[in-house]
């Protein structure tokens, strides 16, 4: 008996989920496949913030080199000619 109580329960409870939008709302009209949409999205976001970045990513290898001691005033050197090991 508490076992039929219970699937009635549920069974209300899946159609008040299921049942009509509320006033002025409607259903999400699904063109496409979520998941790759939401992937797509995610690599414009990433590819977005790789270019954003290109431009402060000369700064600080100039601050990287001073850091190390790869820059030397006395040798006419430049970034490109030193060499990272």
């Amino acid at each position: 008996m508490k076992a039929c109580i219970r699937l009635l329960f549920l069974w209300g409870c899946f159609g008040m989920a299921h049942g009509a939008p509320l006033e002025g709302t409607v259903e999400l009209p699904v063109s496409q496949d979520l998941s790759a949409e939401m992937v797509q999205g995610i690599d414009r976001f990433a590819l977005r913030l790789i270019e954003h970045t290109k431009e402060y990513r000369k700064p600080t290898r100039d601050k990287l080199m001073a850091m190390l001691g790869m820059v030397d005033s006395r040798c006419a050197q430049t970034r490109d000619s030193c060499r990272f090991i």
